[in-house]
């Protein structure tokens, strides 16, 4: 399976949205860390309209949060026994990150046009 590029949403192609750009230049004046996944995931938050390009590809995304962050505290205390406790400490951290960044441009007054 072969997909064209504009068909792929990437951090380049999400911070072609002003509200985003604006967002990530405000945090890296804050000195705030962000990936570009965090970007990519609120363009697609943000692709809500029919008239967005990214509108078909965000209503593929579920509408119900799943992974690691809604498994129950028994079984994340399960696997963090496991050679994933790494990787789940490592995506808490990174989940964190993402909600401080969020919160703190909210609170600045940023209208990011979704909602969590």
């Amino acid at each position: 399976l072969r997909l064209p590029a504009e068909c792929l949403l990437d951090a380049e192609k999400a911070l072609n949205d002003e509200v985003l750009c604006k967002a990530r230049e405000q945090l890296q004046r804050w000195k705030s860390e962000a990936s570009m996944a965090f970007f990519v995931c609120l363009r697609l938050l943000r692709a809500t309209h029919r008239s967005d390009p990214w509108c078909s590809l965000a209503t593929l995304c579920t509408s119900s949060t799943t992974g690691a962050g809604r498994w129950s505290e028994a079984f994340q205390s399960m696997m963090a026994k496991t050679s994933l406790k790494e990787h789940l400490d490592a995506s808490q951290r990174e989940l964190k990150t993402w909600h401080s960044a969020l919160q703190r441009l909210v609170k600045e007054g940023f209208d990011c046009n979704f909602t969590l």
